[in-house]
């Protein structure tokens, strides 16, 4: 079901929508990994209920209205947040996997869907990094962790229109966050030693940051800070070998960003082709998409829109993607 309502003020100068939905979908349909021993690697199968919900709001606004000078300025924007849930999978399943290798994309009951599901390394209840109080290394935590879903919470769009003269000039920005990544890009360029991970430390021994130490017992610890005791390889030992450096987690990043989507530049050619005797109207506009894009510090990788396959297994990239792209064109329509 959904509801909401719309709205216009001051003779429409001002309008908007605001609503929310709730929908309920029963045997979802999800492709799913298979033994080859079937003869197949995959299925497509109706399973389990899914709850989608959300609220959208519209507003946009004539802040200058067009002018005898043809000036004008028209903003307008949307936003979202959108959730999801895995309700019940059949069979009495916790959760399934959509597809294979790790990390793994999930569908897990009573967690966001899909969900990233990977190996991290052992962290204390805090999420601070535990590592051998001789070695300074951290270890791996034997049981498969949720890294966090791959489908943004989030999503804000922006879109002003400027008029001057013959000249106007359309923008549309996008923001998501909300979500994940998995930079499978920065782990092979970690392995081969080329990313800024694994320089971050000078390839020297250095104590890992914001770990701790357990100074008790497996089944009573005591965690503490640890400000001294290095990891005492600091080079190939660590950045191409252990159990950070396997830990799908070292290469999961937001998926947050701000992006340029769109810019169109118009010009209104009228005026001096107006006196032709073959042309009634004519206009010039160049455009681009993609234009610019900035990232939190934690993702100085890739696109976050950029995956290695399509349909569920998003949030996954590879060094096998191609890299984010600009468009630019141009466009001239003129009317005989």
């Amino acid at each position: 079901y959904e509801f909401g309502i719309t709205f216009g003020l001051f003779n429409s100068r001002i309008t908007g929508t605001a609503t929310y939905y709730n929908d309920q979908t029963i045997n979802q349909t999800l492709p799913i990994s298979t033994d080859p021993a079937t003869g197949y690697t995959s299925t497509i199968v109706n399973l389990g209920a899914v709850s989608n919900t959300g609220y959208e709001f519209t507003l946009n606004t004539h802040v200058i209205s067009q002018t005898p000078d043809n000036v004008y300025l028209d903003l307008g924007g949307n936003f979202a947040i959108q959730d999801s849930k895995v309700l019940s999978l059949p069979n009495g399943l916790n959760s399934i996997s959509l597809s294979s290798g790790t990390p793994v994309i999930q569908a897990i009951v009573g967690a966001p869907y899909p969900m990233l599901v990977g190996t991290d390394v052992n962290r204390d209840p805090s999420g601070h990094v535990i590592v051998d109080a001789n070695t300074g290394m951290p270890s791996t935590n034997p049981n498969l962790v949720q890294l966090g879903r791959t489908t943004p919470k989030y999503l804000l769009g922006l879109t002003q229109r400027i008029g001057y003269k013959f000249i106007t000039l359309n923008l549309v920005e996008d923001y998501r966050t909300g979500y994940v990544i998995y930079n499978g890009s920065l782990s092979s360029a970690t392995a081969a030693g080329s990313s800024a991970l694994s320089a971050s430390a000078g390839r020297l021994p250095f104590v890992f940051p914001n770990s701790v130490i357990n100074t008790g017992t497996a089944a009573n610890p005591v965690y503490v800070n640890n400000t001294n005791t290095s990891i005492q390889d600091g080079n190939i030992g660590f950045w191409d070998s252990g159990s950070y450096f396997a830990a799908n987690s070292t290469y999961v990043t937001s998926g947050a960003y701000w992006k340029l989507r769109e810019a169109d530049l118009e010009f209104k050619l009228d005026q001096w082709v107006k006196q032709s005797k073959f042309i009634k109207r004519a206009t010039f506009s160049i455009n681009g998409r993609n234009l610019l894009m900035w990232r939190p510090k934690s993702n100085n990788w890739t696109d976050p829109e950029f995956a290695n396959t399509t349909g569920n297994a998003t949030g996954v990239n590879t060094t096998g993607n191609l890299p984010p792209t600009r468009i630019y064109g141009a466009t001239l329509n003129v009317t005989f």
